[in-house]
């Protein structure tokens, strides 16, 4: 069964593991505005929100989050630009990096 934008949005949010809030923030999108694109209230996605999804998502699949097709993370050996870390040196003088 073919699902809509919506739906994989709705799927991205879930399999990031992030809340709406979070996920709007994450995005500059405001909370409410993403609510009703999500939720059918407005007749479609606008495109700047899908180019918002893309540019702070960059591993997720264009081709994917638009038609549904192919896979949701691009190949497997996307490597993004740039990521979240956190680094620390623990009690032994040991680096961890802690990628978010």
């Amino acid at each position: 069964m073919k699902t809509t934008i919506t739906q994989r949005i709705k799927e991205l949010i879930d399999f990031k593991e992030m809340s709406i809030n979070s996920f709007s923030k994450k995005i500059n999108i405001v909370q409410t505005t993403l609510n009703r694109q999500i939720n059918g209230d407005t007749s479609s996605i606008p495109v700047g929100t899908i180019e918002a999804i893309l540019h702070y998502f960059p591993e997720i699949s264009a081709e994917w989050l638009l038609r549904g097709e192919g896979e949701m993370i691009k190949g497997k050996n996307y490597m993004p630009k740039s990521f979240d870390a956190k680094i620390e040196i623990d009690n032994e003088g040991c680096l961890k990096i802690k990628i978010k």
